[in-house]
């Protein structure tokens, strides 16, 4: 590890504009803890991600509920017995901010639905997606497209290749759970 200090401090040398400290250090750092497990006691006292949030961990889905304020619901009905207006229900009485993506409802609880997500006039936290797996690729095109901060595939809806290209995008992604049930498990 020393030598690979040496080696970066040598190599800014002769360069002429040798990087600022604090980057060497960080790298350093990461270079060492890079192999500790992220809720390692060392990391977190030094209060140091090393490492994106990953799909489905929990890191990634409490910084979602925390961070979001807004969630567009895909595919959500206007049907009380549907699961998706339960879920977008339960999330609104809880403070949340639900924007209805259905062409084929014009309203859902009185609020106006829109036909898809490029058609939503305000900003995007989360997409929560109600559609089949089939679709999901569709929507997260859709949802990069306008730069939300991250997509939730509900439970039972799964896409690997739509979710390795939304991490990729730089978004957080959840995929086969429930954003009601994980909000009540945060309590």
């Amino acid at each position: 590890m020393t030598n690979y200090l040496i080696m970066r401090i040598q190599k800014n040398d002769r360069s002429g504009s040798a990087e600022p400290l604090q980057v060497i250090v960080f790298e350093t750092l990461k270079y060492l803890f890079s192999s500790l497990p992220q809720d390692d006691n060392v990391t977190r006292s030094l209060n140091i991600s090393l490492r994106k949030p990953m799909m489905n961990e929990p890191e990634t889905i409490r910084k979602i509920l925390k961070e979001s304020k807004t969630v567009a619901v895909v595919g959500l009905s206007d049907k009380p017995g549907r699961y998706s207006y339960v879920v977008a229900s339960y999330l609104m009485d809880n403070g949340y901010k639900i924007i209805p993506v259905n062409p084929n409802i014009s309203e859902w609880k009185g609020l106006k639905s829109f036909a898809s997500l490029k058609d939503v006039p305000e900003k995007i936290d989360v997409v929560d997606i109600f559609r089949r797996s089939e679709f999901v690729k569709e929507v997260v095109e859709e949802t990069i497209a306008v730069r939300a901060k991250a997509i939730w595939m509900q439970e039972g809806v799964m896409d690997e290749k739509a979710a390795e290209k939304t991490e990729k995008a730089g978004l957080l992604v959840v995929m086969d759970r429930c954003m009601m049930k994980e909000h009540r498990k945060l309590g």
